[in-house]
């Protein structure tokens, strides 16, 4: 809907494009207060600059007059005489001006020794219309619309006026340049007011033009975050030129799919008598401006909400459905992949397919007559329409039955089991819908715990790998539903749907008809079976292309790598999608085994000193790029999505950078004490890739990302040892002197030592590949070596013991018939033949050997091995006791075996 300024249908344009917004059909509201919404109860921004001179001296404040001309702004006026109380008076003395004026507003007699933190809470204020009027719109807005509110004001009246609508508001202010974490925010359960220029209580706040002009990088990075994806309000609001406009100017003159849509309320009855900012601003897109609007009276008129329950106040994170829609979401874009919205959930709108037919009727079923069972789950791989039915069939029941249906927004803060109990019997029969369930196995816990009293039944949808995975005291409560492959009947329902939605499907130059259509998503559907599990988004896919998909993606990752993942940084959305498809590629192709990104890989991405996901990002990218989400890890859609974006990648020479950049953040998360499942598959994504040069950015990613830990320089001579042994033997060397250093050199010296020994024997080093292998087993090697590392260790001494027997077979045969014994009697079968049976020479057994008791073998390797173990020390300056001016691994003459001997395998 577009207004156009200054005429005479603005109010009623923007009243309407509100009740748009607050019925669900736009996203996240942000609301923006200046101070024309205080007018009436704080002092405007004229008379604040009159109190500012009073308090300089009269040659200073008859300077400033003077000096303004007839034309200059009230707001410069301001900043200007506040800039020359601070300079003669100091910026606690502002600040105490500024505190007068608002305490002004106190209903109720002030005195000085009152507490003007307990004012807020505790006092009677003198309210505006516009404030209450504001409250009262916000705390009818759905939970999921309901976003941050930003203001420039110093006064509490919106915590006020929330409070007296029934929320719970807490200020947040911003002294100069440290605004809160985006977590902190998303974790807040009141409502968070974000004070950008100071607040009246605090000691400190920014009003002098130097200080309003100064860059704010951290603040200017949180409002970019809050903007993305949100419709902006702006009321009674000038426009300074501050952080916010800074801000806003970067959005508008750049609009992107993280753009946000700027709703200007301008009190100025035409365009031209706004502000400046304002003026520069109209006429880019997103941006609107509606021209004399009094916030005072922009609610007067009904604003088309949906009503709350008078009885029911829902949880932060929760929605009571049905909800109103956006009509006008093209259809197109949950065809193409993107995650459904609550219009595509409407009934009718995609036709309901079996699972979720037999969703419905059980969910149904289960409201009639009751169950034994708490629920449903609709359960199967990614791609296979689990999100799409859970919403259809909470919107239907919503619709057509008395049941109080309550649907969680994914990241919604814990449910609070005080809650559930004081509303449990306003709720009455009621029905708790939760998509990703396995991230929300306290939520549940809570419901299963609650009160039988009033009926109560959980609708879930979950990844299946990642559902069963739950306790068994969560899913014996729960019945499956499965969703997996695509019938006959589907196929026909699919084919009818996407005709009536004008939907159409071609080949060459020739339109399908509707029974061709189904017989291709069936006959594609069957061919990709064995292929992939999804093959309901796996045959919608190879059906719906009326181009190459290649070009489809190469259309979008153009599109995306003009877009900044974050305001500051080179990275862009084609990088972030190119990262998760990488990954996926790389490590788990079809979503089935829970490794590639997850979330927080991404927010670290993206956002480097906030380790929560970036919602905005990913909120862009599964509406523009077919992004799907399984328990913590985020997938293209398809498998063959995640190729061609790789593909791109590659052809446009930014698949280095890329993993450079997953690995970096997967290291970061690792240093940071992140759980492992989160950085894991990042942190050592060199190991997994085939090509030499793209493996190794991995590798160089994840030491810039932990300078402090030596693992990811052994994985980088994992890498390189294969394709170019004399560099990695260089680089090893080079490593050398930070095993001294190294936070993590007592963990990984064993691994390290076996890439070491592995590569002198490609250099022909034998001998001293057979001295450092044995360090490998050494007591005194950092920590005690694990299972894994004695049957590496053990291979790779046999591997060097095999190069030494063909130049000296009668010197070498002793060492190995004692190292077959020792491994025969540590390692079982099957690690036996994978470390030492293809490795070691075939000699004659000893008698005497095969009687060995295990300890006496491991002293009698020990011998055999110690020389060349100390010729290693020695030649390559490794740090054990015996180099010179000792070291930090303890060698006391020679190699002690001991301590692998509890790993002896019982005969």
């Amino acid at each position: 809907m577009t207004a156009e300024p200054g005429s005479r249908n603005d109010l009623k344009d923007l009243r309407e494009r509100l009740t748009h917004i607050a019925q669900g059909g736009a996203g996240t509201l942000l609301t923006v207060v200046g101070s024309g919404v205080s007018r009436g109860s704080v002092a405007s921004t004229q008379e604040m600059t009159e109190r500012f001179l009073i308090a300089l001296s009269d040659s200073v404040a008859q300077g400033l007059r003077a000096r303004w001309a007839a034309d200059t702004p009230d707001y410069l006026k301001y900043q200007q005489a506040a800039e020359a109380v601070s300079r003669q008076r100091g910026d606690k003395a502002l600040t105490s001006i500024i505190r007068a004026a608002v305490l002004e507003a106190l209903d109720e007699d002030w005195q000085e020794t009152d507490d003007v933190r307990t004012a807020v809470r505790e006092r009677r204020w003198k309210l505006p219309k516009a404030h209450r009027d504001l409250a009262e719109f916000y705390a009818r807005l759905p939970a999921e619309i309901r976003g941050p509110i930003i203001t420039t004001n110093f006064d509490p009246l919106i915590e006020v006026a929330l409070r007296g609508s029934g929320l719970i508001a807490d200020p947040i202010p911003v002294s100069f340049d440290d605004p809160p974490s985006r977590a902190h925010l998303r974790n807040m359960m009141s409502v968070p007011v974000i004070h950008i220029h100071g607040y009246f209580a605090e000691p400190w706040s920014i009003n002098a033009l130097n200080q309003i002009a100064a860059p704010r990088a951290k603040l200017e990075e949180l409002l970019s975050a809050l903007f993305t994806d949100a419709n902006v309000l702006v009321l009674g609001y000038g426009g300074w030129e501050d952080s916010f406009m800074r801000v806003l100017e970067r959005h508008a003159a750049s609009p992107s799919v993280l753009s946000a849509e700027v709703v200007w309320c301008s009190h100025a009855p035409k365009l031209e008598e706004a502000g400046g900012s304002i003026q520069r601003l109209h006429g880019m897109p997103g941006f609107h401006v509606y021209s004399g609007i009094d916030a005072a009276t922009l609610f007067d008129a009904p604003i088309g909400l949906r009503a709350a329950s008078p009885t029911l106040a829902s949880p932060r994170g929760w929605t009571r459905l049905p909800v109103q829609v956006d009509e006008y979401r093209p259809p197109r874009e949950f065809f193409e992949g993107a995650q459904p919205s609550w219009s595509d959930g409407v009934a009718g709108r995609w036709p309901l397919l079996s699972p979720g037919r037999e969703l419905l009727f059980e969910a149904r079923s289960r409201m009639s007559s009751g169950t034994t069972t708490a629920g449903l789950v609709a359960l199967g791989p990614i791609g296979e329409g689990k999100s799409m039915a859970l919403r259809q069939v909470a919107m239907e029941l919503a619709g057509d039955t008395d049941w109080t249906v309550l649907w969680r927004a994914p990241g919604a803060p814990a449910l609070s089991e005080d809650w559930l109990a004081n509303e449990r019997p306003s709720l009455g029969s009621a029905v708790f819908c939760i998509d990703e369930a396995d991230l929300a196995r306290s939520d549940i816990e809570v419901l299963l715990r609650a009160d039988r009293s009033e009926r109560t039944i959980l609708l879930l949808a979950s990844h299946d790998r990642l559902w069963w995975s739950l306790p068994a005291s969560v899913t014996r409560q729960i019945d499956p539903v499965l969703f997996d492959g695509l019938s006959d009947t589907d196929a026909a329902l699919l084919a009818e749907g996407w005709d009536s939605l004008g939907i159409t499907i071609r080949r060459g130059d020739r339109e399908l008809v509707s029974t061709e259509v189904r017989e291709d998503l069936i006959a594609k559907a069957r061919a990709q079976h064995h292929q992939a599990r999804s093959t309901l988004f796996g045959a919608v896919l190879a059906v719906h292309e009326s181009k190459a998909l290649s070009a489809r993606i190469d259309e979008l990752m153009n599109r995306l790598v003009r877009t900044p993942a974050r305001a500051g940084t080179l990275l862009t959305l084609a990088d972030v999608f190119g990262a998760i498809c990488f990954m996926q590629a790389t490590l788990d192709s079809n979503g089935a085994n829970l490794r590639g990104a997850t979330r927080v890989l991404v927010g670290e991405m993206v956002n480097f000193d906030d380790s929560l996901e970036n919602v905005s990002v990913l909120n862009a990218l599964g509406r523009e790029a077919s992004i799907t989400f399984a328990g913590r890890h985020v997938y293209a859609r398809h498998p063959i999505i995640a190729q061609h974006a790789v593909d791109w990648l590659r052809k446009n020479g930014r698949l280095t950078d890329v993993a450079e950049a997953c690995a970096r953040a997967g290291a970061r998360l690792r240093v940071a004490g992140a759980e492992r499942a989160d950085y894991q598959d990042a942190y050592l994504l060199g190991k997994s890739i085939d090509d030499t040069r793209v493996a190794r950015a991995a590798c160089t990613g994840a030491i810039k990302g932990a300078p402090e830990l030596l693992e990811p320089r052994i994985t980088y001579l994992s890498v390189t040892r294969k394709t170019d042994s004399q560099h990695a033997l260089e680089y090893a060397k080079g490593i050398i002197p930070l095993l001294t250093t190294t936070q993590d050199s007592r963990s990984a010296i064993r691994v390290y030592l076996n890439e070491l020994a592995r590569i002198e024997l490609l250099q022909n080093h034998a001998r001293l590949g057979l001295g450092v292998a044995g360090l490998i087993l050494h007591n005194g090697a950092g920590h005690g070596a694990t299972r894994e590392q004695v049957g590496y260790g053990i291979g790779t001494m046999a591997s060097a013991f095999r190069v030494l027997h063909r130049q000296s077979p009668q010197r070498y045969s002793d060492g190995i018939q004692v190292l077959e014994r020792v491994a025969s009697q540590i390692l079982g079968a099957e690690d036996f033949r994978r470390y030492v049976g293809s490795v070691l020479p075939s000699l004659p057994r000893d008698p005497m050997l095969e009687r060995l008791p295990l300890m006496a073998g491991l002293q009698r390797l020990a011998r055999h091995l110690s020389p060349f173990s100390v010729d290693a020390i020695s030649q390559l300056g490794l740090p054990f006791g015996s180099a010179p001016g000792g070291g930090k691994f303890s060698f006391h003459g020679g190699l002690d075996f001991s301590e692998i001997r509890h790993y002896e395998i019982s005969p």
